[in-house]
């Protein structure tokens, strides 16, 4: 179970989990120290930093002596496209959630799939979406976890993705900012009208192609909200293609009318700085076979 606050008073990281788990600043100071606690989506491991108002915090529960997965029950074999000592960058497959929390129906998740492999220290850098392919990067110990998602807190890691929207964009080329929260109306989605729990949100595109109902895209993002990429794209008026979640009647009928089944948007580069050389890395995910073909209905030339 994980238990989620939001800050109503200033102090250090130790005594806020001290004040909401009714225990001792000793105590709480094992919790940050086991990586089990997140603030506003980052793990934190120093007792001394500082919440604010407004703030989340995010505290796991305690894990338990996981269950063992027979190799031989795995649904497949993950792709690895990068690994050194510190961590490894996967092509994730379609249709598999990558954490416990997203997962439904008792199905393998990414990460627990890898833990089979790599041990249970493996921990997730970042996410993406159940439907989303692409590069995925996960850290092999709680040390590299935390400097690796330093990198993106300082924007140093550069994700780009492809996507295949509906219509035409007027602007070839523009940047989205526009906060982005979880939505009042449905909690399974997220949404720009602005509450306490916005987080601001930065989406750069560039079209990459057109075709007469379709363009397909190069998004960049500078930070990494929750649905970013297919909230930033349905609010200026040309959701993703095969995105039943954040689509439109004008989007659902294009992407019928193409024959789009699944949701077009792929996790292609990761670039980032490798922690034990110091050198930069980049890594490209091949374009799934699915993608390809959309893009070859919407008339689109892929990179």
């Amino acid at each position: 179970m994980t238990t989620h606050h939001l800050v109503t008073i200033p102090e250090r990281l130790d005594q806020c989990i001290a004040r909401l788990h009714s225990t001792s600043r000793s105590q709480a100071a094992k919790i940050i120290d086991e990586g089990r606690v997140l603030l506003n989506d980052r793990k934190i491991l120093k007792s001394s930093k500082a919440v604010l108002i407004g703030d989340r915090v995010e505290i796991r529960e305690e894990k338990k002596k996981e269950e063992e997965i027979p190799r031989s029950s795995l649904p497949f074999d993950i792709p690895t496209l990068y690994e050194d000592s510190f961590c490894l960058v996967i092509n994730k497959p379609t249709g598999f959630a990558v954490h416990p929390s997203e997962s439904s129906g008792g199905q393998h998740t990414i990460i627990e799939m890898l833990r089979t492999h790599y041990g249970k220290n493996l921990d997730l850098v970042h996410r993406l979406d159940k439907e989303t392919t692409g590069c995925l990067l996960i850290a092999k110990d709680t040390k590299s976890h935390a400097l690796l998602q330093e990198q993106f807190q300082s924007r140093s890691i550069k994700k780009t993705y492809l996507a295949i929207v509906a219509g035409i964009l007027e602007e070839k080329k523009a940047r989205i900012e526009a906060e982005i929260g979880r939505s009042l109306v449905n909690r399974v989605k997220m949404s720009l009208f602005k509450t306490g729990y916005s987080r601001p949100a930065v989406t750069n595109y560039e079209v990459v192609s057109a075709g007469k109902d379709a363009s397909l895209l190069r998004c960049e993002i500078e930070t990494g909200r929750t649905h970013q990429i297919r909230v930033h794209l349905s609010s200026i008026g040309h959701p993703i293609l095969g995105d039943n979640k954040y689509s439109t009647s004008e989007s659902r009928s294009i992407g019928d009318s193409l024959h789009v089944t699944s949701l077009c948007l792929h996790a292609w580069k990761l670039q980032f700085t490798a922690l034990g050389e110091k050198r930069e890395v980049t890594v490209q995910a091949p374009i799934p076979v699915a993608f390809k073909e959309n893009a070859e209905r919407c008339n689109l030339r892929l990179p």
